[in-house]
């Protein structure tokens, strides 16, 4: 994006952070997202993060796993990470104590290997205090300036489209069906509508219930203060700089 091969993109929060503190210069237009859908599956059940103290436990090669890894050395847990490539192998095979999942992902994907995952070795990085929101569309901030009308009709466009996938989800889930095949993407009905269901979810406020579709100041605050306190980012962003507001 920032060599001009795309105009908007979507982006964790966590990563535009990172992003920008280290000197690009993006806007946060839209925030789609307003809970964290990270967890960690384990093997055996968690009592706590104290559960996976000097465990083995898998993590995404790129992306999603600042989160707890910041968790991991805030409390010196001495966690084993083991990198893999979004998959469910290691996890399957025992190699690893726990991994890393996406709930509208990886987590569906376990289930249907037939593992037998009980709620008790789950550990939800939303429940524990790490509730970070992910996505949100980004543009860089010399777009923003000379095309602020048109970054406004696209956001409302895409809240739009949000808001009807929302009300019509059946609706929205054969326009996926049909985007796929057309492109020639693997596709599993039962698969996109467990995905639909949990992203749909996660549109919404954890305490409120509401979809804003705005980078919340507090959602803000949070992810500098864990981000800065883990040293991921070196100093805070502030919500004029990564909103423009």
């Amino acid at each position: 994006m920032t060599e001009g091969e795309s105009q908007f993109i979507t982006l964790n929060l966590v990563t535009a952070m990172t992003m920008i503190d280290k000197g690009v210069k993006l806007v946060n237009v839209m925030q789609i997202s307003q809970q964290n859908n990270l967890l960690i599956v384990s093997h055996t059940p968690l009592k706590g993060i104290e559960s996976l103290r000097n465990k083995k436990v898998g993590h995404f090669r790129t992306g999603s796993s600042e989160v707890p890894m910041a968790l991991d050395k805030k409390y010196k847990l001495g966690i084993q990470w083991v990198p893999f490539i979004s998959n469910i192998n290691l996890y399957i095979s025992g190699a690893i104590d726990a991994a890393l999942a996406m709930s509208f992902n990886e987590l569906f994907q376990l289930k249907m290997a037939g593992q037998r995952i009980r709620k008790e070795q789950l550990l939800y990085m939303r429940d524990i205090g790490y509730n970070i929101p992910e996505d949100g569309v980004y543009v860089t901030a010399d777009f923003y300036k000379r095309h602020k009308d048109l970054v406004t009709k696209f956001a409302e466009a895409t809240r739009k489209g949000w808001e009807w996938a929302v009300q019509h989800p059946e609706e929205a889930m054969d326009i996926v069906m049909i985007t796929m095949r057309q492109n020639g993407a693997p596709g599993n009905l039962i698969a996109q509508e467990w995905m639909q269901k949990e992203i749909l979810n996660q549109l919404a406020d954890k305490d409120t219930g509401k979809r804003s579709y705005k980078l919340e100041p507090k959602s803000l605050e949070l992810a500098n203060r864990i981000l800065v306190e883990s040293g991921i980012i070196k100093k805070e962003i502030t919500y004029h700089q990564i909103t423009q507001l």
